[in-house]
């Protein structure tokens, strides 16, 4: 083993390159047991985490939805806490209505092996309401394979996060709930919620990705100027192998609600038209 250390930080470094040199007309293999660099732990770097180089955080940008969502006026703007708040690596927050048994849950679109659950609590106020966490992970069929319940007796009272270790169980969704007897009622707060398991194409844990965007068209209402043989407008926003077509028009048009102003990142618009070819124009409303 050998340590190379640097007398003063280097800053900024995104790379590091490692080489050796031979004679003239001579060559030899450059073999590496481990390289370490050591620096600090940021959020997301292995050293920080715990996880081995191909696991993560494989709810990351998945579907999710919840019993219910509370929605609060703030400033003169409606702020909604639905469930994608608890898996789009923000600091954000998902948030129910008060209730005897509220849940959560997220579909990993496949089957996983599940190490690991981690709930990531609320910072604000209320931590409390978290405790008696109960996660279950459900296979395709809809049966549950795993479960664990926080107990605050036994594992104290959840301030920050509460994790929970499952040995390699396979599911596909995961769903955390808490229940409340007596008649009584409460929310459902989470920060975050991580579901580790191994990275696989598609995951956002693979491909660094953030969740930030995405389709808000699909499944909106749509219209369009004409419809030829039953090619409706809704086609183009199903998610579907299907085609909205129009009669041959001089000038025709498609048009999509969104509901709510949103910033249009990029768009995939796939067009197919009268020939010859006419120029393509989409507008933002």
């Amino acid at each position: 083993m050998w340590v190379a250390t640097f007398e003063n930080i280097v800053p900024n470094v995104r790379k590091v390159f490692l080489s050796t040199n031979h004679p003239e007309g001579f060559c030899e293999f450059l073999n590496l047991a481990e390289v370490e660099v050591m620096s600090e732990c940021l959020d997301g770097d292995a050293c920080l985490t715990g996880f081995g180089c191909d696991e993560g955080n494989v709810a990351k940008c998945k579907p999710a939805r919840q019993s219910s969502t509370l929605a609060t006026r703030l400033n003169n703007t409606v702020v909604a806490g639905v469930a994608g708040k608890a898996v789009d690596g923000k600091e954000s927050l998902s948030h129910t209505e008060c209730e005897t048994n509220p849940w959560w849950e997220v579909d990993l679109l496949s089957p996983r092996e599940i190490s690991e659950v981690i709930l990531h609590n609320r910072q604000d106020a209320f931590f409390e309401r978290l405790n008696g966490a109960l996660v279950e992970l459900i296979d395709e069929g809809g049966n549950v394979v795993g479960s664990a319940q926080h107990d605050p007796g036994v594992d104290g009272s959840i301030q920050f996060s509460w994790v929970t270790k499952f040995d390699e169980v396979v599911a596909s969704r995961v769903k955390v709930s808490t229940f409340h007897g007596n008649g009584e009622c409460d929310y459902l707060n989470l920060a975050d919620v991580e579901v580790i398991s191994t990275c696989i194409e598609g995951d956002a844990c693979l491909e660094m990705e953030q969740c930030i965007y995405g389709n808000v068209a699909m499944c909106k209402p749509a219209r369009q100027i004409s419809t030829m043989q039953g090619s409706v407008a809704a086609n183009a926003i199903n998610g579907a192998d299907s085609l909205a077509h129009t009669n041959c028009e001089e000038n025709p048009w498609y048009v999509s609600r969104i509901f709510i102003c949103t910033w249009v990142v990029y768009k995939h618009i796939f067009s197919y038209s009268c020939i010859p070819c006419l120029p393509f124009t989409a507008s933002l409303f």
